[in-house]
């Protein structure tokens, strides 16, 4: 399938950020970039309590400037350091009669479980 015929398919995205024993932020939107919008509204929210001094700093510093992918990226990698790992898995729904995920977009793991990011 070519991909704008995937996108045609596409009904919405799916955020859920998991720490070991939780799920602490859930999200849908109907675009990726909607998606990336409320994602980079919970790193901000989250940075200053779940990261190091230095780590929020230049997440925020990303944010501000408008690299909400790189300020996301940043965030998943420094979180842990301070309390809790944090992993992010997000995916794209296609529409038919039962609910399925059409890819995993993107998954960012604590490198301390042994699984690497897919991408």
């Amino acid at each position: 399938m070519t991909s704008s015929a995937r996108d045609r398919h596409t009904v919405g995205f799916i955020a859920v950020v998991h720490t070991p024993d939780s799920v602490s932020f859930a999200t849908t939107a109907g675009t990726r970039s909607a998606l990336i919008e409320r994602i980079a509204e919970y790193v901000r929210r989250a940075a200053d309590d779940r990261l190091t001094p230095n780590g929020a700093k230049q997440v925020q510093s990303l944010l501000a400037n408008g690299h909400l992918e790189r300020g996301i990226e940043q965030y998943f990698r420094l979180v842990g350091e301070r309390w809790d790992d944090e992993w992010l898995v997000t995916a794209a729904l296609r529409a038919g009669a039962q609910p399925t995920a059409l890819a995993l977009v993107d998954c960012v793991v604590p490198d301390t479980g042994g699984m690497a990011a897919v991408a």
